[in-house]
């Protein structure tokens, strides 16, 4: 039998759908040949009664489809194999052709299937949302005459603190607003009938091409341009199998060479800044704190410029002053603790050990708030995320003083 889905993909598919209620997962073999049945009817086009007898009895799981579609355990697989890149997210529609069986589900309820007809007769319209690497977040169905502003305010309710990105058709001055109170930056080309003509990043807008290849890319599977189902239940989550097929997961081998290029990174940090440094510092201040907070204020003055220049898309009014003070005070009582590290057995390697340490839980509790949920990922900011740490660094360096202080030694010197 040929897999469709990769295997360390896979291994994270099949461990969020044991979390998932209503699934009986006892039997991994059973449950992969059922999702690779529905890659398959997604990419052929075909009939279900067409369905090789390899993946088992066409009824079986035709009528397990729909069950999960009617639970809704594709949209949780959708949420909880994402990864997605936040800074920029991009909406957009495109229509599909709908065949003439797709008719006749009931009488007058062409809306409600997501059915109509356009200029390009019988269709359907897909609205999807992206991240900034193109990757699918959300997608709605309606009718193809539709138009794309309707969705936009249902795509968007859970996006904040970022970059949105739409052609001309989201022009409209009450979506804008609403996007704008929400924290973000909008990146929408104004309409040629407008009196005031608003501005608009026109480097960044370049980047919509990315949910027009998404598109490109899904309507390559059969069963997606061209709709072949009646009700819109059973068409999204057709949507589904295909984009959890071609994630960016972070498999063990993803998180090991991002350990081991931060173990790198951070031993030439240490060895510039501790080694070199603050050894050639400790002879002209002997004072521990001073010494210490000198260290930590020349690694936040050294950031400062490549904040500015490489700082997240989120920082809407760019490298602001609450910013640039936060993170001077989490340089310099973060130095507290990683020079006492250092000059304890004068060893590079502790501190290096914490630094690597540091940078890594903050990439994992950052990458675990994103793939739980989409509106949950907003959570981490630049703001709260430096404060927290600032906090975190403060109790351990506190801690650090009283240790020395019940143990007769002081950091004063």
């Amino acid at each position: 039998m040929k897999y469709y889905i990769q295997e360390t993909k896979w291994k994270q598919i099949f461990a969020n759908l044991k979390s998932v209620k209503g699934i009986h997962s006892k039997n991994e073999d059973r449950i992969r040949r059922f999702m690779e049945s529905v890659w398959y009817m997604a990419r052929s086009g075909c009939q279900w009664r067409l369905l090789p007898e390899i993946y088992g009895n066409y009824r079986s799981v035709h009528k397990r489809f729909k069950k999960w579609c009617e639970k809704g355990i594709w949209e949780k697989l959708l949420k909880y194999t994402q990864d997605p890149d936040l800074e920029v997210q991009m909406i957009d529609g495109t229509i599909v052709r709908a065949h003439a069986c797709a008719a006749g589900y009931k009488k007058d309820t062409g809306a409600q299937e997501a059915l109509g007809r356009s200029k390009g007769g019988f269709t359907t319209k897909i609205h999807a949302l992206v991240d900034a690497l193109g990757n699918p977040l959300k997608f709605t169905l309606t009718a193809g005459q539709r138009n794309d502003i309707t969705q936009a305010e249902a795509l968007t309710e859970n996006v904040s603190n970022s970059v949105v990105v739409a052609d001309k058709g989201y022009d409209s001055n009450a979506f804008i607003v609403g996007l704008e109170n929400k924290g973000c930056e909008v990146v929408i080309p104004p309409k040629r009938n407008r009196k005031v003509q608003r501005y608009y990043d026109e480097h960044i807008y370049k980047e919509r091409h990315l949910i027009e290849c998404f598109f490109g890319k899904i309507k390559h599977f059969r069963r997606i341009f061209s709709r072949f189902d009646k009700t819109a239940t059973v068409t999204e989550p057709a949507l589904t199998p295909e984009e959890m097929s071609d994630f960016n997961v972070n498999t063990p081998s993803f998180l090991l060479e991002n350990f081991i290029i931060l173990i790198i990174t951070s031993l030439g940090k240490e060895i510039g800044w501790r080694g070199y440094l603050l050894t050639n510092l400790k002879d002209q201040i002997p004072n521990f704190y001073v010494r210490a907070i000198a260290v930590g204020l020349i690694v936040a003055i050294w950031h400062m410029p490549i904040f500015q220049v490489t700082g997240p898309l989120s920082w809407n009014d760019g490298l602001t002053f609450s910013i640039a003070c936060t993170f001077t005070l989490f340089c310099c009582v973060e130095s507290i603790v990683y020079t006492w590290l250092f000059e304890k057995d004068n060893s590079i390697w502790p501190v290096t050990i914490a630094h690597v340490t540091m940078h890594f839980m903050i990439q994992m509790i950052a990458m675990s708030f994103t793939i739980m949920s989409l509106s949950a990922s907003t959570v981490i900011t630049p703001m709260n995320d430096a404060i927290s740490l600032t906090i975190a660094y403060l109790i351990v360096a506190i801690g650090i003083i009283l240790f020395e202080n019940t143990q007769g030694r002081s950091l004063s010197v």
